[in-house]
């Protein structure tokens, strides 16, 4: 078995019959940081949706293969891929306007995603969120926490 995590074989996305990303490759190895970069407009939010199956409505994957941890994650049913997402495999978006509600706290929003993959309680949750905010360099986890969006630059 492949030391790779992730591995992307001639991956086609296509909207409309036209192609938005063209036969991309890439492999990410277990146990590192792989950087997707590119030109704006070259396709990596695209690739990294596709990844996830995010894709939305009208695009769709016309080729390739994505293994995860070396299944093809296009053929997993969808309850299979929701279980992967937040937990397993995840995106981080550039666009925080995006990426976060902004009427719901950092921690808030945090503690969502723990709750839906782990079976801790509150506490132990609260635990894991501080820990991850100062895993990231935060400055006063416990302060960030309870922080909106809007305010962290």
């Amino acid at each position: 078995m492949s030391s790779n995590l992730l591995v992307v074989e001639n991956l086609t996305v296509t909207v409309a019959g036209k192609n938005v990303v063209s036969a991309a490759s890439m492999e990410a190895p277990a146990l590192s940081v792989t950087a997707l970069v590119g030109g704006s407009g070259s396709g990596k939010t695209t690739m990294g949706l596709a990844i996830l199956r995010l894709l939305p409505l009208g695009l769709v994957v016309s080729q390739g293969r994505i293994l995860f941890v070396g299944k093809d994650v296009l053929k997993l049913p969808e309850e299979r891929m929701r279980l992967l997402r937040g937990k397993d495999i995840s995106m981080v978006f550039q666009e925080p306007l995006y990426a976060f509600n902004p009427v719901f706290s950092i921690g808030d929003q945090i503690e969502e995603v723990l709750r839906a993959h782990s079976a801790g309680n509150a506490r132990q949750r609260r635990e894991r969120i501080l820990e991850l905010l100062n895993l990231v360099g935060l400055p006063d986890p416990e302060r960030t926490a309870g922080n909106y969006p809007h305010q962290l630059s």
